[in-house]
């Protein structure tokens, strides 16, 4: 089983398309390839690599149909097609320009005056590849898509950052753990293999990257990036669409172009410039967060000279349903600032004029949207420091987590796992698994984050296998560390409870930690806690509500020796053992324990937070099992105005909460009592799901 995974995770997305974002169509009518065409391609491929070539209308409509939307194209066509296809993909926001080679240049200047992405209408086939590349220079600055990601989530109302969005954090994570981990010899011939793979038939590409090969060193790496079009296209490409694959053989070259950045940080205040093709509606978003805090996930690469970006910029013509964006950014060096940015062009370049390069993740507050009288949208930021209102804490504690200095695929695999990428955190825990000697220390930790992984990807079983692994692990090599070994036990307990549903094998896991617990006079430590919870779990799933109950009270006489009054932990435990009362038929102990519980939730939580709705609901069932209808119906209300504002009206949480208030409103006069409400411990968050039966 576990070869066969292996042999799985050897595959590679890498090359399921190709690592840039433009390409060319060349739509001929013309069968079959001869010299000139040879010549022809590998000339175009100097400028754009990526070379799709069709010989009918038909095969080119279809491709265009399933085109990637952050995908760019260039288009050549040839005589005979132009007036018929250039109609069909005028408008598609991916072609960026059309080029028309024919014989006839009259025939096709007056049809064409209406499609104004046509840039040029010749029969000769070398000014076609003069135009395209001076094109493809404007059209690599303003047209390759930029990632921007709001840091305050969807919530439009704040702005502060209290609401932080959890995936552009993890992505800053994500950047600071791969250019941490150590590059050795095998990381570079993965990258000259992954290019001369992309690049294979392409003369002049070759010779570069073999060029990069023999010359490349650290100190070189911004005059690579900016003068050695490949390496930039690719990165642009990968941060864009977050290819973790990419990223990872790139690291690197994007550690020694953040490292020249830091060393060549710019020292004084300055106004840089980008122009940017972006969509409508993506404008219209950013409007949506006027003052708040956004992260651009890619390289930034900007000019002080705003007449060349602005001429730049009109060069472009966009689709009907883009807009030209000009970013004027404004960023202060001598902020505490621990993302970097500096001038990537030499001094003698332009007089004034300076090119600065932001690296990847940098943080900007977008200050004010509008337009010109060009019809330009302008879009201000300025570039946050270090000192942001709570900014610094979240990410010095996200850091501390995943530490400073060297780290490994263990924290790589972990931090994609926090993004939901668990098919990739799984690819880069068993990199690491085959590489460590049977006997090393890290397994430790690999083994119970492999079972972590599977746990999410719904594979018990495996889950089950890593975990039992690690337990072996620590019985021979930490014998007496007792709280490891029973962690051990309580997880595989918990997996076997939650996800198997084989509570005999569960209590014996639990029973067994337990045990060990009481052996080392440890029967009032807070895990005891954490094992009597499951163990009334297990009860409680078994109907044995007497034992449940029982179990329940022994691991709040262990947190209230432990544990704050109002600590969260707290709540778990009187919703326990109210759940189990109200099983019992102790109907006003139930409701004494979900007051507590309550009690503790109005201080810690907004009076509109889901859980306080849930103690609601439990506490509305309760009051009909005693057929107080009334009572039970103002918190069925209570407990439906807050799951109105946090649920959509179709969830089923909120249709059963309806039918109860339709029901005991129809029945307060004839005592009728409610459905009592299930619960159901989710042992992972510590949170309750109810299930209204």
């Amino acid at each position: 089983m576990m070869e066969k995974t292996e042999q799985l995770h050897e595959k590679s997305s890498l090359f399921n398309d190709h690592l840039e974002t433009f390409s060319l169509v060349w739509i001929r009518n013309e069968i079959g390839k001869n010299e000139q065409h040879e010549n022809h391609e590998q000339k175009l491929r100097t400028v754009i690599n990526h070379l799709k070539i069709f010989e009918n209308i038909e095969q080119c409509q279809q491709y265009f149909q399933v085109i990637s939307k952050e995908d760019r194209f260039v288009v050549i066509i040839n005589d005979k097609l132009s007036r018929e296809i250039v109609p069909t993909i005028h408008n598609l926001n991916q072609v960026s320009s059309i080029y028309v080679y024919c014989s006839d240049e009259n025939k096709h200047k007056k049809w064409s005056k209406d499609f104004s992405k046509i840039r040029a209408i010749t029969n000769d086939f070398a000014e076609i590849l003069i135009r395209i590349e001076v094109d493809q220079k404007i059209r690599m600055k303003i047209e390759e898509p930029l990632s921007i990601k709001s840091l305050n989530g969807d919530d439009e109302n704040n702005l502060s950052i209290t609401k932080l969005d959890i995936s552009c954090i993890n992505f800053q994570i994500l950047i600071d753990v791969l250019l941490r981990i150590r590059s050795n010899d095998e990381d570079i011939n993965d990258l000259l293999h992954f290019c001369k793979k992309e690049y294979k038939g392409n003369k002049s590409h070759l010779t570069m990257i073999r060029e990069f090969q023999h010359n490349y060193s650290a100190n070189a790496a911004l005059d690579w990036y900016i003068h050695r079009p490949f390496l930039q296209k690719i990165l642009n490409k990968a941060f864009q669409l977050e290819n973790i694959d990419i990223l990872y053989v790139f690291r690197p070259f994007i550690r020694d172009i953040c490292l020249q950045l830091r060393q060549k940080q710019y020292q004084s205040p300055v106004r840089t410039y980008k122009g940017q093709l972006m969509s409508k509606t993506k404008v219209n978003n950013l409007k949506k967060l006027m003052g708040k805090l956004i992260s651009v996930n890619t390289l930034l690469l900007t000019s002080t000279d705003k007449p060349s970006v602005v001429h730049d910029l009109e060069e472009t013509t966009p689709s009907n349903n883009m807009q030209k964006v000009l970013l004027e950014i404004d960023a202060d060096p001598r902020a505490d600032i621990s993302i970097p940015f500096a001038q990537v062009n030499s001094n003698n370049d332009r007089d004034n004029d300076k090119d600065i390069l932001f690296m990847a993740g940098s943080i900007f507050r977008l200050v004010s949207i509008f337009y010109d009288k060009e019809k330009r949208c302008i879009i201000r930021m300025t570039l946050c420091n270090d000192n942001e209102p709570d900014l610094k804490q979240i990410f010095e504690n996200m850091r501390n987590e995943y530490g400073y200095g060297e780290t490994n695929l263990l924290a790589l695999g972990m931090i994609l796992r926090d993004m939901g990428k668990f098919d990739l955190a799984e690819k880069y825990l068993f990199r690491m698994l085959k590489k460590l000697p049977l006997n090393d220390p890290l397994l430790d930790a690999l083994y119970p984050s492999l079972g972590l992984v599977a746990k999410d990807k719904g594979d018990y079983d495996r889950c089950l296998h890593w975990y039992c692994k690690s337990l072996k692990i620590y019985m021979v090599t930490r014998p007496y560390d007792y709280l490891t070994i029973a962690d051990a036990y309580n997880t595989i307990g918990t997996v076997y409870h939650a996800y198997k549903c084989q509570y005999d094998k569960a209590l014996n896991y639990f029973n067994k930690a337990v045990l060990l617990l009481k052996q080392f006079d440890a029967e009032m430590h807070p895990m005891m806690a954490k094992l009597y919870d499951g163990i009334g779990a297990v009860h409680e799933e078994q109907r044995n509500y007497s034992e449940a109950l029982i179990y329940y009270q022994k691991s709040l006489n262990i947190k209230k020796k432990h544990l704050a009054n109002n600590h969260f932990d707290l709540i778990i435990s009187y919703k326990n053992i109210a759940a189990a009362h109200g099983y019992l038929g102790s109907y006003d102990t139930a409701l004494e324990f979900y007051k507590k519980a309550l009690e503790i939730q109005m201080k810690k939580f907004s009076l509109q937070h889901p859980d306080i709705a849930l103690t609601y609901a439990n506490m509305a069932a309760v009051y009909a099992a005693k057929n107080r209808s009334q009572q039970a119906l103002t918190y069925w209300h209570k407990a439906n105005d807050i799951f109105q504002t946090t649920l959509s009206p179709q969830h089923p949480l909120i249709v059963k909460i309806e039918e109860e208030i339709k029901n005991a409103s129809s029945k307060i006069t004839n005592n009728v009592s409610s459905k009592i409400i299930n619960h159901v411990s989710i042992k992972k968050t510590g949170k309750k799901r109810v299930i209204l039966t």
